[in-house]
C-alpha cells in the first residue's frame, strides 16, 4: 500500500508540473500574439512616420505655391508698370 501510495503522489506531482507545462505554454502564446502586435504597432508607427514626412513636403508644396502665386501678382503688377 505505501508503494501505490508513493506512486500516486508522484503521479500527483507529475500531473500539477503538468498543469505548470500548460499554464507556461498558455503564457508563451500569449506572449507570442503580443510579440505579433508590437511587430504591428512599429509597423503602422513607421508608416504614420512616412505620413508625416509626407505631411511636411506637402507643407512645403504650399510655400513653393504660395511664392509662386506672390511671384505671379509682382510680375503682373510689373506688367501694368510698364
Amino acid at each position: 500500500m505505501d508503494v501505490m501510495n508513493y506512486l500516486c503522489y508522484n503521479m500527483d506531482v507529475m500531473n500539477y508540473l503538468c498543469y505548470i507545462m500548460d499554464v507556461m505554454n498558455y503564457l508563451c502564446y500569449n506572449m507570442d500574439v503580443m510579440n505579433y502586435l508590437c511587430y504591428i504597432m512599429d509597423v503602422m508607427n513607421y508608416l504614420c512616420y512616412i505620413m508625416d514626412v509626407m505631411n511636411y513636403l506637402c507643407y512645403i508644396m504650399d510655400v513653393m505655391n504660395y511664392l509662386c502665386y506672390i511671384m505671379d501678382v509682382i510680375n503682373c503688377v510689373a506688367i501694368w508698370m510698364l
